[in-house]
């Protein structure tokens, strides 16, 4: 198995979690690649951070994004 982190960093200081099973490397692959690209483009969010690991743990890619939050003025 492998699974996708991803925490979304609100503009209250809150912080969204969500962790999706995928049982192949190539469907786990193909989530982190896909909610990337939702996350620099979104937004709700200030920062994305997402991590794609193992069912042993192994961290098999991390990275956290810029999105394209802008504040209220």
């Amino acid at each position: 198995m492998y699974y996708v982190t991803e925490l979304q960093s609100r503009p209250d200081g809150i912080i969204n979690s969500t962790i999706t099973a995928r049982s192949s490397l190539a469907m786990g692959l193909a989530l982190y690649y896909q909610r990337a690209a939702v996350a620099v483009s979104t937004t709700d969010y200030l920062e994305v951070a997402l991590t794609l690991q193992d069912q042993h743990g192994n961290i098999l890619k991390n990275e956290a994004f810029e999105t394209q939050y802008v504040p209220a003025e």
